[in-house]
């Protein structure tokens, strides 16, 4: 099965630690698709850390035109542009600043193959981690592919670098995938199949920040789907505290001042499927 991942976004950074989870990955039948909203800064050195380290790059692109002009956001659109273009038969949303396991697209291929119902959502749990080695410059310069003082290249578990703040959400750690409702699109994948039946997520809701997730997961359960949460395999999140008190703050997250229970209300009137959005998705 080839797994569509899809990474989004529009601050310095994050191209150390995105390339070398990728390099390390057990299961290798993947193809990456960028959207990067500072790319015109960065292309050819994004092209050439790529090429270095093997890393299958399908496409890198600027998100395309918004369905709606005035929408306060972008997250949405930045998304429903990677899943456009993606072709795998499972969608991997992948953020910035994200290590992930080894094991995790393996995980991710044990997953679908075990479930008769391939329709379902897999989530990862998170850990929240501090780092102690950020260049402040960096910051603030979008031609920038890390934001430290050395490339990240390997497990930050492993390193004294890093302070961990929590992880979340609980689980039932005697089974491997535990069926939940938490679905964060920091790391997170579902069937493409799925994403078509939804036509990605409803621009006209750009409601913010951790809103996209509801956008997917919750018309997805409409649908039929259920949610999984992966116990095993624990997805860093890294300098994600330090980032946020930027004052760009808007600049670097797509997307805050969420309102999710306005946001609920307005899912539960639009229905599975969006005809809204200026594409269609298709198998």
């Amino acid at each position: 099965m080839l797994i569509s991942i899809v990474y989004v976004t529009k601050r310095p950074g994050g191209y150390d630690i995105l390339f070398n989870c990728l390099k390390n990955q057990v299961y290798q039948n993947y193809e990456l698709i960028i959207v990067d909203d500072v790319l015109d800064e960065r292309k050819d050195k994004i092209l050439e850390y790529a090429k270095e380290l093997g890393i299958k790059l399908k496409i890198t692109t600027k998100s395309k035109k918004k369905t709606f002009a005035d929408t306060k956001f972008g997250i949405a659109n930045a998304l429903n542009t990677g899943y456009m273009l993606s072709k795998g038969h499972l969608v991997l949303t992948l953020m910035d600043y994200a290590w992930i396991p080894d094991g995790l697209l393996q995980s991710i291929y044990n997953f679908y193959s075990q479930f008769k119902n391939r329709n379902n959502l897999l989530a990862f749990r998170e850990r929240f981690y501090q780092t102690k080695n950020v260049v402040m410059e960096k910051l603030i310069d979008n031609s920038q592919l890390s934001i430290f003082k050395e490339y990240m290249v390997e497990d930050p578990e492993k390193m004294d670098l890093n302070i961990c703040i929590n992880t979340k959400p609980s689980v039932n750690e005697n089974v491997l995938y535990d069926e939940t409702k938490y679905w964060e699109l920091f790391c997170a994948c579902l069937p493409r199949k799925v994403l078509v039946q939804l036509n990605g997520l409803d621009e006209k809701l750009d409601y913010g920040d951790d809103f996209h997730e509801k956008n997917i997961s919750y018309r997805a359960r409409m649908a039929g789907s259920k949610v999984f949460i992966d116990t095993k395999n624990i997805v860093l999140q890294l300098e994600h505290r330090n980032l946020l008190k930027e004052q760009n703050y808007t600049r670097n997250r797509f997307a805050k001042d969420t309102n999710i229970p306005v946001g609920n209300k307005l899912i539960k009137e639009s229905g599975v499927r969006v005809n809204h959005n200026n594409f269609n998705l298709k198998l």
